[in-house]
């Protein structure tokens, strides 16, 4: 999987920064994030012993992880041959486990090296921890910085189509069955009836019953058109089919 470009932006900010961040007092890292926001950096210390951060996951994601470990810019590269980032899920089985990358910054002229994981994560529970290799031991209280980004899949919609359950024309009054399908994830529909005037009616709103029913009140000719919407990404498609109201 590529990094993406707004990781890189931020790492290109935050290793600017480092040394300031690292001198700063940092407070403790809260010990879970809400659902499924770790995309802020998360700061804290270890000494020693293992450092777990609990975290949700709703929709798959594709997560990319920074974590830098060191109180200054010289012990940041010994630091990051020291320990270890893991992701745990719900079984506390490993799920993905980082490797030591670089950056250079090139206004600072410094380079940063640190502990990253990308990996693919499905809906679930799971437990970032930072750990030290075997025999490796800090001197001393270390500061760490999480930085995330994260990318939803399954955002595309497609295939969409609508039928009903009688045939155009139909009496007046008469309730008429729609049915819509469509391809991708988290998918919510909205069903509209459009007359002669071009008024708009929404039969039903947003709602993840890809069903509704219709009862029209007057005779003409409508357009029906049902939207499509994927919750998570906000991508949409549509599809429209004529139908007849006779008296």
């Amino acid at each position: 999987m590529k990094k993406r470009s707004k990781l890189k932006i931020i790492l290109t900010v935050i290793c600017s920064v480092f040394l300031l961040l690292s001198a700063a007092t940092c407070q403790s890292a809260s010990a879970a994030t809400s659902k499924d926001k770790l995309s802020e950096p998360i700061s804290g210390k270890i000494k020693n012993k293992p450092v777990s951060i609990n975290f949700d996951v709703i929709y798959p994601t594709d997560f990319d992880l920074a974590v830098f470990v060191g109180n200054t810019l010289a012990e940041n590269k010994e630091n990051a041959n020291q320990y270890k980032v893991s992701i745990l899920n719900w079984k506390n089985n490993i799920k993905a486990t980082s490797s030591m990358s670089s950056f250079y910054e090139e206004k600072s002229k410094n380079t940063f090296y640190y502990q990253t994981i990308e990996t693919r994560l499905d809906p679930g529970h799971y437990t970032l921890k930072i750990s030290l290799n075997k025999d490796a031991s800090l001197a001393k209280t270390q500061i760490y910085n999480i930085y995330t980004d994260r990318e939803i899949r399954g955002g595309i919609v497609s295939s969409v189509s609508l039928k009903t359950k009688l045939k155009s024309p139909q009496p007046l009054k008469k309730t008429i069955g729609l049915n819509a399908k469509a391809k991708g994830e988290y998918l919510k529909y909205r069903f509209t009836v459009i007359d002669n005037h071009k008024k708009r009616t929404v039969i039903r709103n947003f709602s993840s019953k890809n069903t509704a029913n219709w009862k029209p009140k007057k005779v003409g000719t409508y357009k029906v058109e049902v939207l499509v919407k994927n919750i998570v990404s906000g991508k949409t498609a549509s599809k429209t089919i004529t139908y007849k109201i006779k008296k």
